[in-house]
């Protein structure tokens, strides 16, 4: 589902995004009241095994088109509109080779230094745990953050990967 999905909704424009949404809404909704609850027997075991098969049945139906709608709300809250600008593998390369530190640096967090150390943004807590290596990646010891100069940008502006890209590519 989701490159093949993913791919024709990407194309799509915002208004036949909310119909789309609107109509899938609307089955799965229908298609759900269809599908009854059975009456409790009064035998614990029979009625938790009933109990997880319709809960199973339920899954069935909603989990893909659930996945659909968050993925067309995110589209339509996230974009506004389609781009006209593609996200290519070389603006992926310009964006991972931007400097975490200035990223770091720009954000004006506490320059605190223990053992090389600098406080990490993702977290609340005050020990220095943040540290960036010679190959442009970050670390924290304390919430285990790790990653990328776009994985950064992604974690400390609560951005998508297209987002981010675009933004550290200028």
């Amino acid at each position: 589902m989701k490159s093949t999905a993913h791919g024709i909704l990407s194309d799509m424009e915002i208004e036949e995004l909310v119909e789309l949404k609107d109509c899938i809404s609307t089955n799965l909704t229908h298609d759900l009241s269809l599908i009854p609850r059975r009456p409790l027997t009064g035998n614990d075991d029979l009625d938790w095994v009933r109990s997880a098969v319709d809960d199973y049945r339920i899954h069935e139906v909603s989990d893909e088109r659930l996945a659909m709608l968050k993925y067309i709300i995110g589209r339509i809250q996230g974009k506004g509109r389609k781009s006209s600008l593609p996200v290519t593998q070389d603006m992926i390369e310009r964006a991972n080779a931007y400097p975490i530190r200035e990223l770091y640096i720009e954000n004006d967090y506490s320059r605190t230094k223990q053992r090389g150390l600098l406080k990490c943004p993702f977290h609340p807590d005050a020990t220095a745990s943040l540290s960036f290596n010679k190959y442009n990646r970050f670390k924290c010891f304390g919430c285990d953050a790790k990653g990328s100069a776009i994985d950064f940008y992604m974690k400390l502006n609560s951005a998508t990967f297209v987002q981010a890209v675009r933004a550290l590519c200028g």
